[in-house]
């Protein structure tokens, strides 16, 4: 390994150690989150928030190793369906690589990034939906097909909301933090 690959990887690891252990607590057992009207089995939470300014922040690796330490703590919780946690784990990958796609876009990227991120994500977990719930427990629900079809269209709904706040305040606290970076390097350079 080169020097440069053993710089960049020990900022990988570094950004994601100070970044995953936000997610971790606002995922423990007992955090806030709010049931989804449509499907209550369906929670709206916080912990996505860290990954996404991990993403904006420090870029896709970094965000990646987080969520992958995220999944890896949130696989120990107790839950009614052991599944559930690949279940997020495919959620906010398909928004991470949703976001990765419009980065290099100048000017449009971030709005851009959202929008194709929730598109991604929606159509990524119906689709996922459509097959693992009507599996056995504990990897579905084992819901018949003609169950399954009607909950698609409200999952999109969830899918695209979760991504719309969790990244869209991930990226107004990265604009905060990064116009106060800024603004600490310009003072700092006039003394």
């Amino acid at each position: 390994m080169s020097k440069k690959s053993s710089v960049r990887l020990s900022r990988i690891v570094a950004s994601t150690a100070a970044v995953a252990p936000i997610a971790i607590l606002l995922a423990a057992p007992g955090a806030p989150e709010i049931s989804f009207p449509l499907l209550p089995f369906l929670k709206f939470e916080l912990w996505e928030i860290p990954v996404y300014f991990a993403f904006y922040f420090f870029g896709f690796r970094t965000a990646l190793l987080t969520e992958v330490v995220v999944y890896a703590v949130i696989q120990t919780h107790p839950t009614t369906i052991l599944f559930a946690p690949v279940y997020n784990l495919v959620a906010v990958l398909a928004t991470l690589v949703g976001l990765r796609l419009t980065a290099g876009i100048p000017k449009y990227s971030k709005p851009l990034g959202l929008g194709v991120s929730s598109a991604l994500r929606a159509a990524v977990m119906v689709g996922f939906n459509y097959v693992f719930v009507q599996l056995p427990i504990p990897f579905g629900f084992s819901f018949p097909a003609r169950e399954v079809v009607p909950l698609l269209i409200p999952i999109a709904i969830f899918n695209v909301i979760v991504t719309l706040y969790s990244a869209g305040l991930a990226l107004m606290v990265y604009d905060v933090v990064w116009k106060r970076i800024l603004l600490r390097s310009q003072t700092s350079i006039r003394a």
